[in-house]
């Protein structure tokens, strides 16, 4: 028994193509929001993800295959 206040979201989600080389920034403005990049890449290509900074350690990188399989979760 005792008090709560809760808030509801409906979070955006960007879809953008990544261009490969280039630094992206961005901003999560609202909890749940996710910002979701895209790029087309080659069997045996190699990538190398650098997350520099960010203002929140609780930001979470994901790269997923075509079909939605998760290849590597962060």
């Amino acid at each position: 028994v005792g008090d709560y206040a809760f808030s509801l979201y409906s979070p955006p989600m960007a879809t953008t193509e990544l261009p490969l080389g280039q630094e992206v920034s961005g901003q999560i403005l609202v909890p749940g929001e996710r910002d979701v990049f895209t790029w087309t890449g080659a069997v045996g290509q190699r990538l190398y993800y650098d997350g520099l900074t960010s203002a929140s350690d609780d930001l979470r990188m994901q790269i997923m295959t075509p079909t939605g399989a998760s290849l590597i979760l962060n």
